[in-house]
């Protein structure tokens, strides 16, 4: 019928958020950190730590913040600013 399938997760986060605060700081790297390598545990919507939009948790997600926070690099990819949905197809959950 020209319909459309919808292929990206169905929860609305801001992407880089980790705390789920509604804003991007410093705690978010460290949450994601806390997450990679001290084994702290994750939030309900993993597609939050995946700050790059790749489709993957690793190391690069809480340095693109960084590097996004303070030193001019580019935004998150969309959902970005506001909440919404991911529209990138990935195995990340996000209820």
């Amino acid at each position: 019928m020209g319909a459309i399938p919808f292929s990206g997760s169905g929860g609305t986060f801001i992407r880089g958020d980790a705390t789920g605060e509604g804003n991007l700081n410093l705690t978010d790297a460290v949450v994601i950190l806390d997450y990679l390598f001290r084994g702290a545990a994750p939030p309900a919507c993993l597609d939050r730590l995946d700050v790059n939009d790749d489709g993957a948790i690793d190391i690069v997600d809480p340095i693109y913040l960084l590097v996004h926070l303070y030193a001019g690099g580019p935004p998150p990819p969309a959902p970005f600013l506001k909440p919404g949905t991911d529209l990138t197809d990935d195995d990340l959950p996000c209820p």
